[in-house]
């Protein structure tokens, strides 16, 4: 997909039993792609907590920044949608601490995810996912869909 800097792109989010996976997205002159995020079984009372990866290659030289919208729910408490229009709380962040989570940068709490690419090679960033403890959830497949924005 080719986007223009600034523009926005949308893709799928796909949570169930755990997989989150934002495809290929070309725009401006980089090629970015997000590594599926397992959690794998999710414990009710103890939630779930993965690393993802966010590859990112440029035609040259280019420092980019990477906002992402907050699908259904908002920033500080994104939600899938679940069997029977339940839904089930999660969050992608940029730190292993789980403290900033990845969204426009703009919202307090939030932040983008910032780079360089030298153009000759991937640029790898880790994302950090987590599923609230304490929800109430019955098994199947949650999905989300969330826009990431690219910008050089």
């Amino acid at each position: 997909m080719r986007v223009t800097p600034g523009a926005w792109a949308v893709l799928a989010v796909l949570l169930g039993p755990g997989l989150l996976g934002l495809g290929p997205l070309r725009a401006a002159e980089c090629d970015v792609s997000v590594s599926f995020i397992d959690f794998g079984r999710v414990d009710p009372e103890d939630g779930g907590e993965v690393t993802g990866e966010v590859a990112v290659l440029c035609e040259g030289p280019t420092r980019f920044r990477l906002a992402l919208s907050p699908g259904m729910g908002d920033f500080q408490e994104r939600r899938m949608r679940g069997p029977d229009g339940r839904s089930l709380r999660y969050n992608i962040y940029l730190d292993p601490a789980r403290r900033t989570v990845w969204g426009d940068g703009l919202t307090a709490g939030t932040g983008r995810l910032v780079g360089r690419n030298d153009g000759r090679r991937h640029t790898i960033l880790a994302v950090y996912g987590r599923v609230a403890r304490g929800q109430r959830m019955v098994a199947g497949q949650y999905a989300d869909s969330l826009v990431v924005a690219v910008e050089p």
